[in-house]
């Protein structure tokens, strides 16, 4: 029962949250409490993952002061997320309290504490029931005949209202010592039972009517056909029907399963346990979703340390046990009830067995699967570090989410976005919230991370949209976590995101002393940075290499900015113009370009040049596409090398030539030095002369002017000669 009240509320709560947002992923988490261990060994509340798995102590009660201590009873948790539950002890007057958990914060914070008999004390095996936004609940004890009470607790105001008190055997509302919760039925009326009191003292079936105010005995329990001193709740099943357990009583003496009609008032004891199959349950049945009725028994079954069974309230007698609690290592005496998880397993606890048997273990939490029959131990209670001992209590299941709030619904391109989010359930250390940003259709398949925040709670995430984001208008945003993992909803609605505008820009290599003209494009305003202002196009004038940046903006408000390098290029240096031998020669190695009279001399690109006519000389040197000034004039007024005779007379023939030349001496008898000169000064062939006659073979020197150098001990003769 108490698992299907959960249920509702956990739909209620989700049913808000998927009305504006579709959740990708809901994890869940399985939350209980014990009734000793942890590190005050006054009990604990706990979390496990989905499967129930990696349980992790989330608050440790303890028996001082205003504090709370001894858990018998279950969580619950109301449709705002918290979690509420009842101590049986503790408090400013040791008779227990209610408390509040929020399992996003893990803020625990007492709301009520019993601190006087006539308003009740000592609530026991029992969970609170949500009725629109109230609580209700019941004690043990305390009351005006301290047989217990009915009362109602405002979570948002604190404020708790007797509204029944028991009073036993006879009075306006007869019963004692209730120990399980109110269940809200398909009629609007809360149905519970006591464990004693009533017209045999075995306790009774009651309707409450929390409009009006009034408690109503359904059934009497007897002892016999009808069982006694039921410890658990009772639930409505889909066929309309209430059912539930006694401990005691019935045709064995072990407790009864009865069905309740709420609208005929008819009462039917369907199955007597015994020790052989299952006797004794504290706990309450569930309905699973094959419709079968499941539940846990205290004693009986083949070693006696109780049973898991299940029962088909469609087939008469259809009670099956289907495990055997064994003690070790899989518990026993579980005095609690069952809930089945959204994996479609069983979960339940038991109050001892584990690692060890008897008085002094410390119970199991366990999975059964009744579609395969497999039954897991998924923890044996260890004491201090996780809890130990769960009695008259079941496991609750709450959804662990991640919503994401909405955002700003226009943006840029490489800019910041705030991306808040809630959250539902525990998060554990090292959990790191990362929001994505979806491809421009709203699609998650492949993801954009935009930005974390290592954190467990609620929060903003700062992020930033990257720069190459394309244009769109149907983005999504969502936050997802990674302990436990979940991916939680979208932002809820589409976003728009606005493209950078491409800015290009035009750059240049320019010559020292030039200027050249700066163009940018894809925006719809320009700014410079340098001093030069706005506009598509500036045109600049840097002595050195130079990095200008513009910075453009679209038609949408999108900025992006693009850089520009201007690099110049330093000057060739001057270059001087020196005479060597009839060569005009340049200072540059490199790059030389002559001029004669202010005209090009084309082609003549050598470090040096043989005038061939008087007048003024230029040289100008390019390198890297930069132009030296020019060189000083050189003033050439005299060409080539003079022709000189002396009384030793020779002649050259041909002249001009074109390949081979004779040279006949007019002295047969003397021998000479003979040297054949370019016009700038290099011997091209240097030969002692003996004959009178000499041929020269000329074929492999260039086109121009040489002149041929005759040398005696008497004198140097000088004549040109053109080489065709």
């Amino acid at each position: 029962m108490k698992k299907n009240i959960t249920q509702v509320l956990i739909g209620i709560a989700l049913a808000g949250l998927l009305n504006s947002n579709t959740f990708s992923q809901i994890q869940h988490q399985l939350w209980g409490m014990t009734t000793r261990g942890g590190v005050n060994d006054d009990g604990v509340i706990f979390k496990t993952d989905a499967s129930g798995n990696n349980e992790k102590i989330k608050q440790n009660f303890l028996q001082t002061g205003a504090n709370s201590t001894n858990a018998y009873g279950s969580l619950m948790q109301t449709t705002d997320g918290k979690l509420y539950g009842m101590t049986w002890y503790g408090g400013p007057t040791g008779a227990g309290s209610i408390f509040q958990y929020d399992p996003t914060t893990s803020a625990y914070v007492v709301k009520h504490d019993f601190s006087d008999i006539p308003n009740g004390r000592f609530p026991q095996g029992n969970s609170l029931t949500q009725v629109s936004t109230l609580l209700y609940g019941m004690t043990t004890a305390g009351g005006s005949a301290d047989k217990g009470v009915i009362f109602q607790f405002n979570p948002a105001t604190s404020v708790y209202t007797k509204k029944i008190d028991f009073t036993g055997t006879s009075g306006a509302a007869i019963g004692d010592s209730p120990y399980g919760s109110l269940i809200l039925a398909t009629d609007n009326m809360l149905y519970g039972m006591t464990s004693l009191g009533g017209a045999n003292d075995m306790g009774e079936l009651f309707q409450y009517n929390p409009i009006a105010n009034t408690l109503t005995v359904k059934v009497s329990f007897d002892g016999t056909s009808k069982g006694k001193n039921p410890y658990g709740s009772l639930v409505q099943a889909k066929d309309g029907k209430i059912y539930g357990m006694t401990n005691l009583g019935g045709a064995n003496g072990n407790g009864v399963l009865f069905q309740y009609n709420p609208q005929t008032g008819a009462f039917a004891d369907l199955w007597d346990f015994d020790m052989s199959t299952g006797a004794q349950p504290f706990g309450s049945l569930i309905q699973a979703t094959d419709g079968k009725l499941y539940g846990l028994t205290f004693a009986g079954g083949t070693t006696s340390n109780g049973v898991l069974f299940q029962f088909d309230p469609a087939v008469a007698k259809s009670y099956t046990a289907k495990f055997n609690f064994d003690s070790s290592p899989n518990g026993e005496s579980p005095l609690g009830s069952l809930l089945q998880a959204s994996d479609g397993n069983l979960y339940g606890m038991t109050s001892l067995g584990g690692s060890s048997s008897g008085p002094g273990s410390l119970g199991v939490i366990f999975q059964y699967n009744p579609s395969t029959n497999t039954f897991t131990n998924k923890l044996t209670f260890s004491g201090t570090k996780t809890g130990s001992n769960p009695e008259y209590t079941n496991l609750i299941e709450i959804p662990v989410t991640i919503t994401t709030s909405a955002v700003k619904t226009t943006n840029c391109a490489n800019t910041s976005i705030s991306v808040p989010y809630t959250i539902a359930g525990a998060y554990d250390d090292g959990n790191v919230f990362t929001a994505q940003l979806s491809n421009a259709t709203g699609s998650f398949t492949s993801p954009v991370i935009i930005g974390t925040l290592t954190s467990t709670n609620a929060g903003t995430i700062n992020a930033f949209i990257p720069a190459n984001t394309p244009q769109g208008i149907a983005y999504r945003i969502r936050v997802v976590a990674n302990n436990p993992v979940v991916t939680g909803s979208d932002n809820g609605s589409n976003i728009t995101i606005n493209a950078l505008p491409a800015i290009t820009t035009s750059g240049n290599t320019i010559c020292k002393g030039n200027s050249t003209t700066l163009t940018a494009g894809g925006a719809s305003t320009y700014a410079w940075s340098n001093s030069l202002g706005a506009g598509a196009s500036k045109t600049v004038y840097p002595t050195t290499s130079t990095t200008y940046t513009v910075t453009g903006t679209n038609s949408n408000g999108c900025i992006n900015t693009a850089n520009t390098i201007v690099n110049v290029t330093p000057l060739p240096s001057t270059p001087t113009i020196t005479k060597n031998g009839n060569n005009l020669v340049s200072s540059s190695v490199s790059g030389n370009q002559w001029y004669f009279n202010k005209a090009i001399l084309t082609g003549e690109i050598n470090q040096t040049y043989t005038p061939t006519q008087t007048g003024n000389y230029v040289v100008i040197v390019t390198q890297n596409g930069c132009h030296s000034d020019t060189s000083k004039v050189y003033n050439v007024t005299t060409v080539g090398i003079n022709e000189t005779a002396t009384n030793k007379q020779f002649v050259v023939f041909p002249n001009p030539a074109k390949d081979k030349i004779t040279i006949e001496f007019e002295n047969q008898n003397e021998s000479y030095n003979l040297e054949i000169l370019n016009t700038i000064g290099q011997t091209v062939l240097n030969k002692k002369i003996t004959n009178s006659v000499e041929q020269f073979d000329f074929t492999g020197q260039a086109a121009g002017v040489y002149f041929i150098k005759v040398q005696t001990e008497n004198g140097v003769s000088i004549k040109k000669l053109i080489k065709k």
